[in-house]
Order: C-alpha cells, then sequence, then structure tokens
C-alpha cells in the first residue's frame, strides 16, 4: 500500500467527485502529460479505500510506464502531479459550489478587464443574494469585502462621490464581524479554561472588552435602525451571559431571545446560540448541581436535535462526545424512556465507524440506569476501541457496576488499572485527570465503609465534602452510595 499525500486527498472523494476528477485528468491529458489519465485509471481499481498489497509503487510504475526499468523518482513526480490536480479538483469545486466565492473571483476579474458595466451589475446580485439569505457573522465578513471590491472600483475610476455612504456601510460590516467574532472568542477561552485550565497571561480580547463601553456602544445600536443586528446581538447577549454568571437573570434573556429569533439565523449562528446556552448550563450543573439546569440543558439539547446542529464537516454525524453527553442529560432528568427513543432515532447519526461502540455503551448505560447491572457489564464488554472517549467512560461504568454487584475483588483489581491508566496517560487533560482521581478516591472509601474497615474515614464528613464540593466526575453518583450508606 503507498503512503502519499495523493492518496489521501483521492481517499477524500466521493465517488461522483473522483468520476469528475476522472474527467478533468483526461482532459488535462490531452495536452503534454498523457501518463497523468493512464494513473488514474490504475488508481481507480483501488478506489475508495486504497488499501490493497497489490498499490504499490512498483505496480503503479508498470501500469504508466510499461516494462521500463523501475524509477523511484519519476513514480514520486507522478503522484506529485496527480496531487497537485487534485488540489485544483477540489478548489475548482468549491468555487462552483459557492456562489459567494464565485461571484468575488468574478467582481476581482471584471473590474482589472475594465467591464465596468458587468462589474455593477454582478456587484447588485451578489449584494442581494447575501442580503436575502439566513445571517451568521460570516455575513458580516462577505458584505465587507464585497463593499471593499466596489469602493475600490469607484475609487480608481474618481468617482468617489458615488460611494461616499458606502463607506458607512463598510465600517458597519467590519465592527459588526469585529464585535461578533470577539464575543465567540472570549467564550471560548473561557470555556477552555473550565475544561482544560488552559489560559493565557496575555488576553487582548479580554484586555479590549475591559476597556470597552459595550453598554453605551449596545444603546446606541438599539436607538438606530442597523441591518441584521439581532444576528449580532445574540452573540452579545451571549457574552453578557457568560459576564455575570452568578446573575441568571442574564441566562433567561439570551435563551428567551433565541428561541425567538432562532428561525432567522443561519445554522452557524444556530449552533454558536445553542452551544452559549448549553455551555452555561453545563457550568451551573458542575457548580451545583440542580434540578432546574438539568430541564434547561436538555431543553437546549433538544433544540440542537431540532435544528441538526450536530453536522460535522458537512456531514449528518453526530460527535460521540456530544451523543453521550445528551444521552447522560435524559437519565438526568429521568426521561429514561425518552433514552431508548433518542438512541433509536439518532443512532445513524453517528459515524459509521463509531456506530456499533456507541450502541453498546449507549446500552450498557440504559442497562445501567436500569439497574441491570450484568447486562451492563456484557454490554461494556462488546466495545472495541482504544478511543480515550470510550474506555474511560466504560472503565468507570464497569466500576460502577461492579459495585452494585458487590464484586469486591474485581472492583479492587479496576480500581488499580483505572489508577495506573490514568496516571501513566499523558493525553489526559490535568483538571479531567483530577476529577477522575477524586473520583476514584471516594470510590475507594466506599468499599472500605461498606466492608467494615473505614479507617479514618467519617461518613457524614464525606457527604458534606461531596456536596460543598461535587466538581468531580460521577459525584451525583458517588453522593447517592454514600447516602445509602448512612441509612
Amino acid at each position: 500500500m503507498i503512503q502519499s499525500k495523493a492518496i489521501d486527498i483521492l481517499r477524500s472523494l466521493s465517488r461522483k467527485e473522483f468520476l469528475q476528477f476522472g474527467r478533468q485528468v483526461e482532459s488535462a491529458s490531452q495536452g503534454s502529460n498523457k501518463n497523468l489519465f493512464k494513473l488514474y485509471k490504475f488508481l481507480k481499481k483501488y478506489y475508495p479505500a486504497f488499501d490493497s498489497d497489490k498499490l504499490t509503487k512498483e505496480n503503479l510504475h508498470k501500469a504508466v510506464y510499461g516494462n521500463a526499468r523501475y524509477s523511484d523518482p519519476s513514480t514520486r513526480k507522478l503522484l506529485s502531479e496527480i496531487y497537485k490536480e487534485a488540489e485544483k479538483f477540489i478548489v475548482i469545486q468549491n468555487v462552483f459550489a459557492s456562489k459567494t466565492i464565485y461571484d468575488k473571483v468574478l467582481l476581482s476579474e471584471f473590474d482589472t478587464r475594465k467591464l465596468d458595466n458587468l462589474f455593477l451589475s454582478r456587484y447588485e446580485e451578489l449584494n442581494n443574494y447575501l442580503d436575502s439569505g439566513e445571517k451568521h457573522y460570516e455575513y458580516f465578513l462577505d458584505k465587507f469585502l464585497t463593499e471593499w471590491v466596489h469602493i475600490a472600483f469607484h475609487h480608481e475610476r474618481g468617482q468617489q462621490h458615488k460611494i461616499a455612504m458606502n463607506i458607512y456601510k463598510r465600517t458597519e460590516y467590519l465592527i459588526f464581524l469585529f464585535l461578533s467574532d470577539l464575543f465567540l472568542s472570549l467564550n471560548d477561552i473561557q470555556s477552555n479554561k473550565i475544561a482544560y485550565n488552559i489560559s493565557s497571561d496575555i488576553n487582548l480580547a479580554q484586555a479590549f472588552i475591559e476597556s470597552f463601553d459595550d453598554k453605551k456602544f449596545f444603546e446606541y445600536i438599539e436607538k438606530n435602525r442597523f441591518e441584521n443586528k439581532d444576528v449580532l446581538y445574540i452573540y452579545y447577549l451571549g457574552y453578557l451571559a457568560l459576564k455575570n454568571f452568578e446573575n441568571e437573570e442574564y441566562y433567561y434573556k439570551l435563551r428567551d431571545f433565541a428561541f425567538k429569533n432562532i428561525d432567522k439565523f443561519h445554522e452557524a449562528s444556530q449552533k454558536a446560540t445553542v452551544i452559549f446556552l448549553a455551555n452555561y448550563c453545563t457550568r451551573k450543573l458542575k457548580k451545583q448541581d440542580s434540578e432546574k439546569f438539568r430541564l434547561e440543558l436538555n431543553r437546549n439539547y433538544n433544540l440542537y436535535i431540532k435544528y441538526k446542529l450536530y453536522k460535522m464537516t458537512g456531514e449528518n454525524y453526530i460527535r460521540s462526545d456530544l451523543f453521550l453527553n445528551i444521552l447522560t442529560n435524559y437519565f438526568d432528568v429521568g426521561k429514561t424512556k425518552e433514552v431508548v427513543r433518542f438512541l433509536k432515532d439518532n443512532i445513524e447519526n453517528i459515524q459509521p465507524s463509531h456506530r456499533k461502540n456507541m450502541l453498546a455503551v449507549s446500552n450498557a448505560l440504559i442497562e445501567f440506569e436500569n439497574g441491570n447491572y450484568g447486562e451492563s457489564l456484557r454490554n461494556a464488554s462488546m466495545i472495541k476501541s482504544n478511543t480515550f472517549l470510550y474506555k474511560d467512560k466504560i472503565k468507570i461504568l464497569t466500576l460502577k457496576n461492579n459495585y452494585e454487584l458487590k464484586n469486591f475483588e474485581i472492583a479492587k483489581e479496576l480500581s488499580n488499572s483505572y489508577r495506573i491508566f490514568l496516571t501513566e496517560n499523558r493525553n489526559i487533560p490535568d483538571l479531567q485527570k483530577e476529577k477522575s482521581l477524586k473520583f476514584l478516591g471516594y470510590y475507594n472509601s466506599l468499599w472500605k465503609i461498606y466492608d467494615g474497615k473505614p479507617g479514618k474515614i467519617n461518613i457524614k464528613d464525606m457527604k458534606d465534602e461531596i456536596s460543598k464540593d461535587p466538581n468531580f466526575t460521577e459525584s451525583v453518583w458517588i453522593l447517592e452510595k454514600v447516602k445509602e450508606l448512612i441509612n
């Protein structure tokens, strides 16, 4: 099997694209390089996996050059040429698939070629197209760049008077774009700090926002008529909810505005909005578990599913970690029956390579919640993956199942194994490792108390300690088991 950038890029093409690429290569081969189409025909036999033992450089060379002596430089040159052709193909595909990109290229060419009437006509057409679509922050970028080209066009022709008012619009688009992305970035910075304990001593975004009178600015926005200011406003509300985290009034203001206006927005803005809402709820629950915010999170996840905001790289697949988070939330709000329906309705939305493992882990979780601990262990044993997401989830679930089944010796061995897994795995973020090790400490304490050998452990003190600081893995389950031992 050949390891090559050319193979990687060809593997990424859909069947339709691969056939279209073949026609492009055939056309290109009509000129000087007739070997390129021979190479394509050889590679076509191994599409889409390109993993056959017969796919070797020697066989490739023979398919193109016949019985000529093998030359590695010639073979590498062929692969380089088809890679460049594939690059050109996906760029052309992208340009033709996006009217915005296509029209921007035309505007540039019309301007350069002094085709003024065609330029002005295409400018109006592109503007109308952008204004007619759903809106998100990239809309402001497209409008800004289009307006910039339009203004430059008239400047070069000594017609500044025709675009004096357009300069105001250009600055509006630029400011709306900057602030929208700034509010998104501030949210991402905070989320990464909380989830992974990653931050920088130099934070220009924070320095800027602290010196910016956002309240006064948005009062001005509200008093004046600006097109699509709702798009900017939803990002601003997301920022305010983050900034004023302890004041839930800002969350509800964001939520109510989002639910009222979400149909107006482009998919990207819809997704950003729901992420704002879900992140807020998740952070609240990490700080202090509450039925209120479990239900709020459930409502936000339902919005995520309704609008199919889980798409990854243009495909209708739910990220595996998000799928498990949604599944867990259903359990948290007591909707066990809905979990089964959610699994049935959405398992096909998991990437095919993850589907069997996700089905197994989901069924293991469902059986655990239903009290079928042996069946839960059976489903857990069906998972065949080295992916951290599955390994970590199953290790914890297996520990919980064995506690419920009172398999002390097995649990002891698994606990030691899990501790080694956590301490020796360098790919686990420090904060996540800390939370999991804290779970493991309490888990082992449960066994000691259950076994009548608590030592210095005071179970009531342990309960109070967990209640005050529940920010660790499976804290709700641990607290439930502590209460059972007290009673």
